[in-house]
């Protein structure tokens, strides 16, 4: 089992690295420009995060040595990732670096929390557990998601270039909006074990797109890679933090 300091730095790596990173400073981020301003919102959302740990009682010297030692392993692991990229990347797979990039910033973070920083691990936080682990999900089915579709399913993106038919244009940042808003909803109902609930959910987006999935072959085949993503995504990721992490 994972402390509740541990599950609150998940939640600030997710808010890092996917909700305060625009997609601006993702294109750049191989420039030395994206890489700083990156390092800058890391920064300051490290420092706000070493404010309120030492405001739930861990020493200063303690919360500092914490947040410092996270930022510079995260900086590393992101620089190693951007020369991967430049000079393997014929060699690797962006979704393959993507997942073990992910991987490696949450294990890194679980050993330097509960580990390296095991005397203070069991700082007793004025959020409870409950909370906690509810806003690491809420962060995580939300824009991470959509992060993760995009990256793993690059090949099916439909066609949005100039010579796309008018009505195969999607309204930009909807499909997001209504992927994390159906996430939302399912893991609600998941917590209140309405499992029937959830389907109902993506019943209804499928009735309301049922003219494009009945006319457009390549959307159907999208459209559906998409739903079942969802569902498998909140699936494991409430399973993952609601009973794995106990």
């Amino acid at each position: 089992m994972i402390s509740d300091l541990c599950l609150f730095m998940l939640f600030v790596h997710v808010i890092g690295d996917f909700q305060a990173q625009t997609r601006g400073m993702a294109e750049h981020k191989a420039t030395g420009r994206g890489m700083l301003m990156h390092a800058g919102v890391l920064s300051l959302l490290s420092a706000l995060a070493g404010v309120l740990i030492w405001l739930f009682g861990m020493p200063a010297g303690g919360a500092f040595f914490l947040v410092l030692t996270l930022l510079i392993l995260h900086l590393m692991l992101d620089i190693l990732k951007q020369w991967l990229t430049r000079f393997c990347r014929a060699n690797l797979k962006d979704s393959l670096l993507f997942a073990a990039d992910q991987l490696l910033h949450v294990l890194l973070i679980v050993l330097v929390v509960d580990v390296l920083f095991a005397p203070h691990a069991g700082l007793i936080m004025p959020l409870s557990r409950p909370l906690l682990k509810w806003m690491l999900l809420i962060a995580l089915v939300t824009k991470p998601a959509n992060i993760c579709f995009k990256v793993i399913f690059e090949r099916y993106q439909l066609n949005t270039g100039p010579d796309a038919a008018p009505n195969d244009l999607p309204e930009p940042g909807a499909g997001a909006l209504i992927g994390s808003l159906e996430r939302l909803l399912a893991a609600l109902f998941f917590s209140l074990g309405q499992y029937a609930a959830v389907g109902l959910v993506f019943t209804a987006k499928s009735i309301a797109r049922f003219r494009q999935i009945d006319e457009n072959k390549r959307f159907a085949e999208y459209y559906l890679i998409g739903t079942l993503f969802s569902m498998l995504y909140v699936l494991l990721a409430y399973l993952l933090i609601f009973h794995a992490v106990a």
